[in-house]
Order: C-alpha cells, then structure tokens, then sequence
C-alpha cells in the first residue's frame, strides 16, 4: 500500500466508526421527506386533488407522531397520505413480509359495490371462491372497507365502479 494512503484510509475509516447510525425516528424522517421530493419531481400534477401544503402538513403530522407508532402503522399512514394524491398512477407498495410485521392473508379479496367478494385462496380456503365478505371477525365488512378506502382511496374507487 502507498505510504501516503495508508495514513487517510485508517482516518476515512476512523471517521467512519465515530459516525453514529441514524436513529429509527431520523430514518423515518428521512424517508417521509425523501417521498414529498419525489413526488414533487416526478408527478406530473401532483396537486390536482390535493394541495402541496395539506401534504406536507399531514407529512409533518406522521412525523411529529414517529416515536409513538409502530413501523406498520408509520406505513399505513404513509399509504394513506399518498392515497390522498387521487390517482390511479401514484401508490404505495406496503411490502408483505414477515419481517415487516405485515402478513398476507390466504385470500384474494375484490371490493364490489355489493361487498368484497373472495376472488382467490388458498387451497385449504378454496371453498370460499366467490363469497360475499360480510363481516372480517367481529368487524362488519363495511367498517373494514371504510379502513382499506382510508388508506387505498384511488383502488377502493376504481374497484367499486365509483367515479
């Protein structure tokens, strides 16, 4: 190794052992930030449903409330703040890994202006293939549709034929 080298890669490397990793919260924030700019670059007309500031506002909202959720709920409200833009071009991607702490039910659920309807299963749940949902546990089906709507808004429309 070069004799001048040496000295400046032990201190790219001190330095880089002196650096604290970022915490959960600033990771977070890094994130929602990240997002409004990307938004802000890449769509084309970001604020035909929305406004820039109400996004922002409800961005500051989820960060202001980081230390107090659950990376599952921060997710949830990320895809509800994107769900706010209002088209069928924008979204979230909520990854389904156990890691996460977001699992993926062994069905494949279709919301119709009747109630969501069962469109696919596991082999153990195939008998259900076409059945109306009435309820989701103790919950009535609207209740839990009205949740997806919150945080889906532009899939719920275009699912339920609503204009």
């Amino acid at each position: 190794m070069n004799r001048l080298a040496a000295p400046w890669l032990a201190g790219c490397l001190l330095a880089a052992q002196d650096t604290p990793a970022p915490t959960r919260e600033e990771r977070w924030r890094a994130d929602v930030r990240y997002l409004l700019i990307q938004l802000s670059e890449r769509h084309a007309n970001l604020d035909h449903t929305v406004s820039r500031e109400e996004l922002e506002r409800d961005a500051r909202r989820i960060e202001a409330t980081i230390s107090s959720r659950s990376d599952a709920q921060l997710a949830v409200e990320i895809a509800r703040l994107v769900a706010r833009i209002g088209d069928g071009h924008t979204g979230y991607f909520i990854p389904w890994d156990r890691r996460t702490g977001f699992r993926k039910y062994p069905l494949e659920l279709w919301l119709t202006p009747q109630g969501p309807i069962v469109l696919g299963a596991s082999r153990e749940l195939g008998h259900l293939a076409g059945a109306v949902i009435t309820r989701f546990g103790r919950s009535p089906s609207a209740a839990v549709e009205k949740a997806i709507q919150l945080a889906f808004v532009d899939t719920f429309r275009l699912l339920c034929g609503v204009t």
